[in-house]
């Protein structure tokens, strides 16, 4: 929540999962309070009413930039953006926002809305908590990936165009060699006690770069919040083709992941254990 005339900056922030009440799922932001928004990730909250990402009211003003707001909800339906007051005027600048200022709630929006977009984040596994931006061949590419405000100031770390939203940087598979689609192959699953996991080193380490020879390989198995329950392989393994036996039957029910990385590249499978 923002209130009493209040201008914070708030940049770099993963917030989802949240209830609001009845409005402002993720933030509430009232009373001429004008805060800045800067490469924040708002995704899956819930507000009882209106609101279900943001909710703005009493002459308040907020600018975003470079964030995305995605699958928020209220009175069961998506709602990003709720504009409370006629004399609120929120900006937005290089975002994805679903449903687009169109889908604004309450009054007519009347801020900026400039160089934004209404496309899926292709986020790599929103339920289970990983908001990363996709950056592999072999799935569908975040449109967020290098959408953001070109100004050099908002750079990424490694100096390339801002990447919308505030997880960085991109998931890649660009260590993984696929059979066809997928980089992990993961059977039986859902599983109740043995399971298999396959994946491939491409030729060479990785498939952009050829030259590259042995790889640290490290496959675990993680909880939706992103702890790791167990460490399968953490060694150094040339190009080829692995698998790996495990007993999952020690595992309590419910969703986890399973993470490979190989060198620089990455590739993820859910796991459901009855």
């Amino acid at each position: 929540m923002c209130h009493d005339q209040s201008d914070p900056q708030l940049d770099h922030n993963l917030i989802y999962n949240n209830s609001g009440g009845l409005l402002g799922g993720a933030l509430e932001i009232q009373n001429s309070c004008n805060p800045v928004l800067i490469n924040n990730t708002i995704a899956d909250n819930m507000a009882a009413e209106s609101g279900g990402g943001i909710d703005v009211m009493e002459g308040s003003s907020p600018m975003l930039i470079n964030t995305i707001l995605w699958n928020n909800r209220a009175s069961d339906t998506t709602n990003q953006v709720n504009i409370n007051d006629p004399d609120c005027a929120p900006d937005f600048y290089y975002c994805d926002i679903q449903g687009g200022a169109s889908s604004f709630w309450g009054n007519p929006h009347t801020g900026a809305y400039d160089s934004c977009f209404d496309a899926d984040p292709e986020f790599e596994y929103p339920s289970s908590g990983l908001y990363g931006l996709m950056n592999c061949s072999y799935f569908p590419v975040s449109p967020c990936i290098n959408a953001g405000d070109p100004d050099p100031i908002y750079n990424d770390p490694d100096g390339s165009r801002n990447d919308m939203g505030a997880m960085w940087p991109p998931i890649t598979c660009s260590g993984i060699q696929e059979k066809s689609y997928n980089s992990l192959f993961v059977y039986p699953n859902p599983t109740v006690g043995m399971t298999k996991i396959e994946y491939v080193v491409g030729i060479g380490g990785t498939i952009n770069n050829p030259s590259v020879n042995d790889v640290t390989i490290r496959l675990g198995i993680f909880s939706v919040v992103g702890n790791e329950v167990l460490n399968l392989v953490n060694r150094i393994q040339p190009a080829g083709e692995y698998e790996v036996l495990f007993n999952a039957s020690g595992l309590p029910e419910g969703i986890y992941l399973i993470r490979l990385q190989a060198g620089p590249g990455s590739a993820a499978r859910k796991l459901v254990k009855l």
